[in-house]
């Protein structure tokens, strides 16, 4: 993940065929996921001055435990995390198409 962000930095455009990052929390795995590389990378970058601020995608359809989790520890305000998964009802994955949930 980090060696294609690099690169989209450079290039403008790159893959990184990964998943399993989101649920890795701070101190511990969680749900596949053996480590939280959406935060590492982003943290990586801005150590590196290649960055000031970063947005996570993260529309894997159910929520990024680890990656709030993560961020709020550590007030890292440089990155924006962008959930699907917190705004969809995945009791009723078909509804999740038609329109998000109205949490007020």
């Amino acid at each position: 993940m980090y060696a294609a962000a690099e690169e989209a930095l450079k290039s403008g455009i790159a893959i990184s065929p990964t998943s399993g990052f989101h649920h890795a929390r701070w101190e511990k795995s969680e749900g596949f996921c053996t480590f939280n590389g959406l935060v590492l990378t982003s943290v990586l970058l801005k150590e590196k001055g290649m960055i000031n601020k970063v947005g996570i995608l993260d529309f894997d359809m159910h929520y990024g435990n680890g990656t709030d989790e993560i961020i709020k520890k550590y007030n890292l305000d440089y990155i924006v995390h962008y959930t699907a998964g917190k705004t969809y009802d995945l009791h009723y994955p078909l509804l999740n198409f038609i329109k998000p949930l109205d949490r007020k």
